[in-house]
């Protein structure tokens, strides 16, 4: 049985998972508060079927709802175990996290309070990250056993070119654009998806590599010709397998890195496209040393910080709290304890 201090851990964790950054801001998670544990689930109904049909972005989300719930925890001057995929039977349940009777990990406690100042910003850059700053970023990938490759300039024009190719097969996807629709016009009520952007915020199109336009309209300069153009540096994440396990953990070095450009005074965004086409993200392993699978490509540089807050659901909207019920049976949060219908 948890301490009093032990379980409002677990919930300073879970308020700290919801304010995780995630795919199309898609939020797809579910979290269940037991008196002995706090458990991270998959939401498959919030799964882009057409952009990420293996569920590896969904995963990823996830891991960095997770990586989250660690900081607050530790924040609360607490240690915690973390089983990741623990139930065969359940591919749903990510993650279980116990209080541990350890010293609190080094340095995600001061991470704490740059969870909520953590903003992906897809601005233009006006200065790329010195070699010091890239190499403080690995060694936060590093810490969650994933690694950072940070791209050179022939390497930046490459992937630039396979950005525009996987741009020119998502557009002929009338599912993908279809998805797209719908996350980039949600109802301001349900606190989540991507806002369309003003007409007014166009970029200029000299970012390293091509950024997604989620309704800024066309991009000036932006070929597939040049490049680089921007001031940025460009890092690959990347695994030693390609499993969900593998997209777990990658979610959580993605969201400790980000967390950590906060931390030293940098803007960072990423580049999705070229790794949720199959054919293009073939093409960008083939850029990494051997061995290593792309998860996420970041843009790391200099910018004003973007403007407002991302939508974001309560935790309450997400939290189911079990620990009125002892022997609560297991299943995916949004279910009630006895198995019922899913929370309106």
């Amino acid at each position: 049985m948890l301490t009093r201090r032990q379980r409002n851990g677990l919930r300073v964790g879970a308020d700290r998972a919801a304010q995780a950054p995630s795919v199309h801001n898609t939020q797809p998670w579910r979290f269940d508060l037991h008196q002995d544990r706090l458990e991270l689930w998959l939401d498959r109904t919030r799964q882009l079927t057409a952009a990420d049909p293996q569920g590896r972005e969904l995963v990823m989300s996830v891991g960095a709802a997770l990586l989250n719930a660690r900081v607050g925890i530790a924040s609360v001057h607490q240690a915690c175990s973390v089983d990741r995929f623990p139930d065969p039977a359940q591919p749903d349940l990510a993650a279980v996290v116990r209080p541990a009777l350890a010293d609190a990990e080094p340095g995600l406690a001061a991470l704490d309070p740059l969870v909520p100042l953590r903003r992906s910003n897809r601005s233009d850059y006006a200065g790329a990250a010195p070699t010091e700053v890239v190499e403080l970023l690995r060694a936060a990938a590093a810490a969650e056993d994933v690694v950072l490759h940070p791209f050179d300039e022939s390497q930046q024009r490459a992937l630039a070119r396979l950005v525009h190719v996987a741009r020119a097969v998502q557009e002929c996807d009338e599912a993908y654009e279809r998805e797209l629709r719908i996350w980039t016009s949600r109802p301001a009520r349900l606190h989540d998806g991507m806002r369309r952007e003003p007409t007014g915020t166009a970029r200029t199109g000299s970012a390293a590599v091509p950024l997604r336009d989620f309704g800024a309209g066309p991009v000036l300069g932006d070929d597939a010709s040049g490049g680089p153009r921007g001031q940025e540096s460009v890092l690959v994440l990347a695994t030693r397998g390609d499993t969900p396990g593998h997209w777990l953990r990658a979610g959580e070095a993605l969201e400790r890195v980000l967390l950590e450009v906060v931390r030293l005074g940098w803007q960072a965004g990423l580049v999705t496209q070229p790794v949720e086409v199959p054919a293009t993200r073939t093409d960008l392993a083939k850029m990494l040393p051997p061995g290593l699978e792309p998860q996420a490509v970041l843009r790391v540089g200099r910018a004003e910080p973007p403007h407002g807050i991302a939508p974001r659901r309560c935790t309450a909207d997400v939290l189911r709290d079990l620990t009125a019920f002892p022997e609560a049976g297991p299943g995916p949060a949004g279910t009630s304890a006895s198995g019922g219908q899913p929370r309106s």
